[in-house]
């Protein structure tokens, strides 16, 4: 994820300038606005843009648990970003070992649900 100037980021991952919207570091409320989720640190997380506009662009919103695991079912099977972003995913395995998205610990205060 990048946040101000993309041509570092564009230029280390060799993504177009143009193309790298989708990457760009927003605010994500676990607990949306619109349901009355507020603006405090309990409820706020580090997301790129594509993955807090996609969470919130479904019919009902997932729990920040259930997203995760949506994302990660889509990246095992190659289908979360276009073919011509893969290349970041091996980047990114080489770099943390593993093709996980971010623990249960990484967001404040979310319980998965009792199964």
């Amino acid at each position: 994820m990048w946040d101000r100037d993309p041509t570092g980021f564009s230029e280390r991952y060799n993504i177009p300038v143009g193309s790298l919207d989708r990457f760009r570091c927003t605010v994500e409320h676990l607990n949306p606005r619109m349901n009355g989720g507020k603006d405090n640190l309990d409820n706020l997380v580090a997301a790129c843009r594509f993955c807090n506009q996609n969470r919130h662009k479904m019919k009902e919103v997932p729990s920040p648990f259930a997203f995760r695991q949506h994302v990660q079912k889509r990246v095992k099977a190659g289908r979360w970003h276009p073919p011509q972003f893969h290349h970041l995913l091996s980047d990114a395995r080489a770099l943390r070992g593993d093709l996980t998205i971010a623990p249960p610990r990484a967001y404040p205060r979310v319980s998965q649900p009792a199964a």
